[in-house]
């Protein structure tokens, strides 16, 4: 229950800072709330109405495009949901460091229609807590190294979370 809570806490401090978005894939049209458009740098009307998936794709950072995009392919061809982290380049010039999540929804005949999810900077990411929630800490972290697909990283986590669960009995 403690680390139940601290989970809801923590996702009702991070709603005012994401973005949520929608991209109706057979339109290739992304539509989005006002935090969104923010982030990207993108008018609210423009977002309202729609823009071209391809708009959000060109401000992905050069050295991330392959992974993301490959990323997200697979939730179109029916994958899992994910979260991944990404750096943006805004037409400010200013560079951003995002983590996004999103899910595909699929119509009666098997087909990716909708892509929802959420995006925030990811320094509003950034969780702190006390001692006390070193499980949910290790978890969150072994939930990112599965997610990104780093094995080591995932033994070496999942035996420390092993370690703590067993000293707190």
């Amino acid at each position: 229950m403690p680390s139940e809570v601290f989970n809801l806490r923590m996702l009702f401090n991070l709603m005012p800072s994401m973005g949520f978005f929608s991209w109706v894939v057979a339109d290739d049209l992304i539509f989005a709330d006002e935090k969104y458009a923010e982030l990207y740098e993108i008018d609210m009307p423009a977002m309202a109405a729609g823009i071209p998936v391809e708009l959000i794709l060109s401000r992905i950072a050069q050295e991330d495009r392959e992974r993301l995009a490959s990323r997200i392919h697979s939730v179109l061809l029916g994958g899992e949901p994910f979260v991944s982290s990404y750096d943006i380049v805004c037409p400010s010039g200013q560079r951003k460091s995002l983590v996004s999540m999103g899910s595909c929804s699929r119509d009666e005949t098997d087909t990716a229609f909708i892509y929802s999810g959420a995006v925030l900077l990811a320094s509003s990411a950034t969780v702190v807590a006390d001692a006390s929630d070193l499980e949910a800490h290790i978890s969150a972290a072994l939930a990112l190294a599965r997610t990104e697909g780093h094995e080591i990283t995932e033994r070496y986590l999942s035996s420390a979370l092993g370690s703590v669960l067993l000293s707190s009995r």
